[in-house]
């Protein structure tokens, strides 16, 4: 004998690209989940008493890319002068705020610590990481190629997060020499450009970039085959930075052919250690899934779970009657 069906018949999707005319259909109860709620707007949410906010850690992180295949940021030491020059606690404090946790520059979010995970707590808090030092940065910069400073464009696409941490970077960068132009473009263009497109000559378009990465699979390798390995680096792939490292391709590929977990762990953690004093990528925060949720729905955290992206289904929504 069948039992009842899903109480949801239908499905509306609209596409409402607009961060504020999005949060305004779930506050007043036109739509009933926005998958991407801005930080900014979450006491808007809840005003007109018609929904509420589920927030949920992510699989993935925000950072900043640096294109290692080109001039200036095929020189570490210029990547490390930026990495020096930002002012993480004050970031998160400013703009990041509920979108995304602090990860202490760790690449692997904390939902992806699935095995090994004291080691990975350890790894997480005892990482070496560049901390925010404006003579630090000079020091780096003076052992560049660049001592005097350089000129450079950020790539950014349109959201309320990324338009402030362009500027926040930009200022931040003045402080030490270096001239931030922004290209804001959209999050399409952008997320396009983060797989390859518009290649010149074999390498990336941009100097660097606001990106983020989800794990297209509960494993810390979701994050790290795919941003880290050389072979990714070419069109299509999805290594933004451009990074290319022998050891840490070794380290990646000989991981990926083991079940050993502790095995695995040695590998992997060699490699993080790597890639953190080498820096083409600028961790920024774990990404939060914050779901703008109408009080319709019952029990939401059932179904918009850390691993929505991969199992969310509908027939499994309730509806208050």
């Amino acid at each position: 004998e069948l039992g009842e069906g899903p109480d949801i018949k239908s499905i509306i999707v609209s596409t409402i690209a607009e961060e504020t005319t999005r949060a305004l259909a779930i506050q007043t109860g036109q739509a009933d989940i926005d998958f991407q709620t801005p930080s900014d707007l979450i006491a808007d949410i809840e005003k007109g008493g018609k929904a509420s906010l589920l927030r949920r850690e992510g699989p993935g992180f925000n950072f900043l890319a640096f294109n290692c295949s080109k001039p200036p940021f095929d020189d570490v030491n210029a990547r490390r002068a930026v990495a020096s020059a930002i002012d993480a606690a004050g970031i998160q404090k400013a703009f990041v705020k509920e979108t995304g946790n602090p990860t202490n520059y760790l690449m692997v979010p904390d939902v992806l610590f699935i095995f090994e995970k004291e080691r990975w707590e350890a790894l997480k808090q005892n990482v070496p990481k560049y901390e925010y030092s404006i003579e630090k940065a000079k020091e780096y910069l003076a052992q560049s190629k660049y001592p005097d400073g350089f000129e450079c464009t950020l790539l950014s696409d349109e959201y309320t997060l990324s338009k402030n941490l362009s500027l926040a970077l930009q200022q931040a960068l003045a402080e030490i020499g270096i001239t931030v132009s922004i290209d804001q473009q959209s999050n399409e263009e952008v997320t396009n450009q983060q797989f390859g497109e518009g290649m010149v000559d074999g390498k990336r378009p941009y100097d660097f970039g606001l990106f983020a990465w989800i794990s297209d699979f509960p494993d810390p390798a979701g994050i790290l085959t795919p941003l880290l390995m050389t072979s990714n680096g070419e069109q299509g792939g999805s290594n933004t930075a451009a990074y290319s490292n022998t050891k840490v391709d070794e380290l990646l590929e000989k991981q990926g052919q083991l079940t050993d977990t502790a095995k695995r762990m040695d590998l992997l953690e060699e490699a993080q250690l790597i890639v953190q004093d080498e820096q083409p990528y600028y961790t920024i925060c774990q990404y939060n899934w914050l779901f703008g949720i109408s009080n319709r729905i019952v029990e939401p955290e059932s179904v918009l779970n850390p691993s929505y992206i991969w199992n969310f289904a509908a027939k499994n929504i309730k509806l208050a009657e």
